[in-house]
């Protein structure tokens, strides 16, 4: 059971950077990293 939560979790973290970092273009957009990591 955790280990299906944690899979969930780093696969919801992929999700939103590819979201995020497709749709600006690049890796360097602080805002979104704040987002994803705070």
């Amino acid at each position: 059971m955790i280990a299906k939560l944690v899979l969930q979790t780093f696969i919801w973290f992929g999700v939103m950077g590819a979201l995020l970092f497709l749709s600006a273009g690049t890796l360097h957009w602080p805002g979104a990293w704040v987002y994803l990591v705070g």
